[in-house]
């Protein structure tokens, strides 16, 4: 079924305004400019002050919504419909029909249309602890392509290659000079897959080949144009996704 809006939200895969009769998305706010939030502090004797850390911020985002029905009993059923489809105990997936891409999160508070009549706007809160917007899963073998925004990392989704003969296995960001090593006794074709949650050969746990002292893995970033290469591996596959603010 088509959207019936330009901004129609679809919330942890269900199209809310083809869901709900009735139901359309009016406006979006929160979706705009975002930068780094700093702290600082005050030197005695120095003009001005001293940057001592910055981050990006989370984002909160703000749907509004108008909702119609012809009886009271029928716009209380919409409305409790509604909240179920918004009520989740984790982040989750969701995305505006203009735009392209998904971003991740949960409904933290809502206001209701007004309480006495059967036609009206409300809202919805959706906080987003990580504020970057998601595009379409793609795939290297290595060489990073010259990407459309090359300040932000991508987001890994999976690398993936298979094991040689060997004690040690690296996947190495040429670029930026970090890596992930293996130690261990490895045989010939076992399957590797490193994630963001975890590090499988055959599927099993392999979190203890790790070298936690000199691998970069919660830090392996991979950007626009990075060189990434396998030593003691092959058939190098890294998923990956493009990202915004």
């Amino acid at each position: 079924m088509r959207a019936k809006s330009r901004c129609a939200i679809e919330f942890d895969g269900i199209i809310i305004d083809n869901e709900i009769k009735d139901y359309m998305t009016i406006n979006v706010e929160g979706r705009q400019l975002l930068t780094h939030t700093i702290d600082t502090a005050d030197i005695a004797g120095r003009i001005g002050d001293v940057i001592t850390g910055s981050k990006v911020p989370a984002r909160d985002i703000k749907v509004y919504f108008l909702l119609k029905a012809g009886r009271n009993k029928e716009f209380l059923k919409k409305i409790k419909r509604l909240t179920e489809i918004l009520y989740t105990n984790k982040e989750v997936k969701f995305r505006f029909n203009d735009e392209e891409g998904f971003r991740i999160g949960q409904v933290t508070s809502f206001e209701d249309p007004p309480y006495d009549q059967n036609t009206g706007i409300g809202s919805y809160i959706i906080h987003c602890s990580d504020p970057f917007i998601y595009f379409e899963e793609r795939e290297s073998t290595g060489k990073m392509p010259r990407l459309k925004y090359r300040k932000y990392p991508v987001k890994v989704e999976s690398i993936r290659a298979g094991l040689k003969a060997g004690s040690k296995a690296i996947v190495r960001n040429v670029t930026q000079g970090t890596k992930i090593i293996l130690n261990g006794s490895f045989t010939a074709g076992g399957k590797l897959v490193i994630t963001d949650e975890a590090i499988t050969i055959y599927g099993q746990n392999a979190l203890t080949a790790l070298d936690y002292v000199e691998s970069d893995y919660h830090d392996f970033k991979i950007y626009s144009e990075d060189e990434i290469i396998a030593e003691g591996l092959t058939d190098l596959k890294i998923k990956y996704r493009e990202c915004a603010l």
